[in-house]
């Protein structure tokens, strides 16, 4: 069953995101204590429970018998579950059917940022493969965000990992933290397609939105917090806009997998894999391009957890 390779593969991205650990006083506390805020992953729990047993063997290169041996017992206990190849599709649907309100990434953001960011906000800039209409859209601004007034706290972007938007990863953690405290003012990313489209395009809606949220933001120097893939989309990000350098104050990086993830390679069971998948396999043609020239260094203050 093709399907739940598939769903197998965004579902261990996904369990390693869920498990990310929430640190304390770093990088002048925007990154708070959360531990005590629940996980937006209630209807995930049993499942992430048997993903943890095959993602500790999936971290051992020797163990992969074993980890596909459980890979197999998990795609029974989804079928058993009814997960079917006749009602897969209406489980893709329900996704895509809570794609509104926070969690839009079809947003109307009709403010025109000073300077402009489209289509392009310095001359060695890479061009932009997307509209600005569609960059724009991916961007949710709360009701909150106080556009960089005087006295407000900095601009933060929040950025998702694979198979989440911005709003799924980070509702469970730093937007309740963030949000109406005078550490970050936070916006976030719900990049469409669940990041598990071309990674190359994911990095121009970060590239693009600190470029925006600055410019709307009476020219602050903005944030960025990442979520695995996120982090790799960051640092393409500044690595081929480099207009986004001298904006951004601070990155702070959630297991970014800079050099890809033994992961990504163990889950290709022969079934065809969303592209950002294939791209963050250790040493993928993404990772190298990424790495080459000093991209395996720091371009903005990073701390990395």
């Amino acid at each position: 069953m093709p399907f739940i390779s598939y769903l197998l593969s965004i579902a261990l991205l996904f369990h390693a995101g869920i498990a990310e650990p929430q640190p304390q006083g770093l990088v002048g506390d925007l990154v708070g204590v959360v531990d005590d805020l629940p996980l937006v992953s209630g209807v995930l729990s049993d499942l992430a429970t048997t993903l943890g047993a095959a993602s500790a063997l999936l971290a051992k290169p020797t163990a992969v018998k074993q980890a596909a041996s459980r890979l197999s017992s998990i795609a029974a206990d989804l079928v058993e579950a009814g997960l079917t190849p006749d009602n897969v599709v209406d489980a893709f649907d329900f996704v895509e059917g809570i794609l509104d309100g926070e969690n839009s990434e079809n947003n109307n953001n009709p403010r025109n940022p000073s300077p402009p960011a489209y289509p392009k906000a310095n001359r060695k800039d890479a061009p932009y493969s997307l509209t600005k209409q569609q960059l724009r859209a991916a961007i949710y601004i709360p009701d909150t965000f106080q556009c960089g007034r005087k006295g407000a706290p900095q601009p933060a972007i929040l950025v998702p990992g694979t198979g989440n938007t911005g709003y799924i990863a980070h509702i469970g953690s730093y937007i309740p933290v963030l949000q109406g405290s005078d550490i970050a003012d936070p916006v976030w990313l719900n990049i469409p397609g669940f990041l598990l489209g071309d990674a190359q395009v994911n990095a121009e809606y970060v590239a693009y939105a600190i470029n925006y949220i600055y410019g709307i933001s009476n020219r602050r120097n903005v944030a960025v917090v990442t979520w695995s893939q996120g982090g790799l989309d960051a640092q393409w990000a500044f690595k081929y806009w480099p207009s986004t350098r001298q904006r951004v104050t601070d990155l702070v990086a959630f297991s970014p997998d800079y050099h890809g993830t033994v992961l990504a390679n163990l889950i290709d069971l022969g079934e065809p894999l969303p592209p950002s998948v294939i791209q963050q396999e250790y040493n993928s043609n993404y990772v190298t391009t990424l790495r080459r020239n000093g991209g395996d260094s720091a371009y903005v203050p990073t701390t990395n957890v």
